[in-house]
């Protein structure tokens, strides 16, 4: 029986295979799954309502309210960014507080916010 998830050949230089690995070991992940993950998110984001499609015709209520969910994804995207930056620090032998003082948060607050990936 075929398997039911697409399979394909990914066309990049052993080092750079090698070192996506290590990254999903570093979250605790199946390469599948995290792979599966990225093509995922990239598949929504592209096909996510962004603030350059909002309808200028609609009443002004709903482009603010789809402006906004569209600036939420991006954040969300960015918050992303700043966790797998501020566990990278950390995997060098920095600190929750060196973190925290570079995004502006507290050493705790920030340790809460980044420290587990969400996927």
């Amino acid at each position: 029986m075929p398997s039911p998830y697409p399979s394909v050949r990914v066309a990049v230089d052993a080092p750079t295979w090698d070192a996506f690995r290590f990254l999903a070991l570093q979250r605790g992940l199946k390469l599948s799954t995290y792979l599966g993950g990225l093509v995922a998110a990239e598949t929504k984001r592209r096909h996510a309502p962004g603030i350059e499609r909002i309808d200028p015709q609609a009443p002004l209520e709903d482009q603010a309210l789809d402006a906004l969910a569209a600036v939420r994804e991006q954040i969300d995207e960015l918050t992303d960014l700043v966790g797998r930056l501020a566990r990278m620090a950390l995997d060098a032998g920095s600190d929750w507080y060196r973190v925290g003082k570079q995004v502006r948060m507290s050493p705790r607050d920030a340790q809460r916010a980044f420290e587990n990936p969400e996927y």
